[in-house]
């Protein structure tokens, strides 16, 4: 027989996984969109929802083991992860390109180079 106090006490988790699925949803989404700064705004969004994620399933986790507390850590980590690989392919993308641009080359081995140089440095 499931009692009350049960349920009360697996709502972290419960609530951890829909915020994962929600996330999930919301990065797969981002395919679709094309517009860079909406992308930007998005991977912030879920980091936000990641971090939130994460801190419910591990309080439902102190609580007591449940598989949602187990699931909703897992894909809010995923989510998490990819959300700032996202920001920081963005921030390289854009270093790369304004670097092309300014140098005024058209040869893009030139500025790899002269980028990777940069960065050993």
């Amino acid at each position: 027989m499931i009692r009350g106090d049960d349920n009360i006490h697996k709502g972290f988790g419960i609530t951890s996984f829909v915020l994962s699925l929600v996330g999930l949803f919301i990065l797969i989404s981002t395919i679709f969109i094309s517009s860079i700064i909406w992308k930007l705004l998005i991977s912030l969004f879920l980091i936000i929802i990641g971090i939130i994620g994460i801190i419910l399933s591990i309080i439902q986790l102190k609580k007591g083991k449940t598989k949602l507390a187990i699931a909703g850590l897992i894909i809010n980590i995923i989510i998490l992860v990819l959300s700032i690989i996202s920001i920081v392919a963005y921030f390289l993308l854009s270093f790369i390109l304004s670097s092309f641009v300014e140098s005024g080359t058209k040869d893009i081995d030139k500025v790899t180079d002269e980028l990777l140089r940069n960065i050993s440095n």
